[in-house]
């Protein structure tokens, strides 16, 4: 067998594990994601910093929050029939977490 042929089979090969990984990698996350967020399972993006503090402390009645919101440039929808183009009419570019902070009282 002809070695050139041979190391373009072992090249193939090893692409296509490696495709294989990707995509196993992404379904993983996604369903993480999708789990935890709702379905946004076809979004890849990263957080921005949490904001200040809505309050000192949570007093009754009133919990003090903070919020973080997804950064716009950074959102890739994988939903989007091109080569993971960025679509500023994403669903993708509305997800945002609050969590609470300063809980003593």
């Amino acid at each position: 067998m002809d070695l050139g042929l041979l190391f373009r089979i072992l090249l193939f090969l090893a692409s296509l594990g490696t495709l294989i990984l990707a995509v196993s990698r992404y379904l993983t996350l996604s369903e993480q994601l999708k789990s935890k967020y709702g379905d946004v399972g076809t979004c890849v993006f990263q957080w921005a910093e949490w904001s200040q503090c809505s309050a000192s402390c949570t007093t009754p009645g009133q919990n003090a929050t903070r919020t973080r919101y997804v950064i716009p440039e950074t959102v890739v929808d994988m939903s989007d029939a091109g080569i993971f183009s960025s679509l500023f009419g994403s669903k993708c570019y509305n997800i945002n977490q609050i969590s609470l902070c300063n809980l003593y009282e």
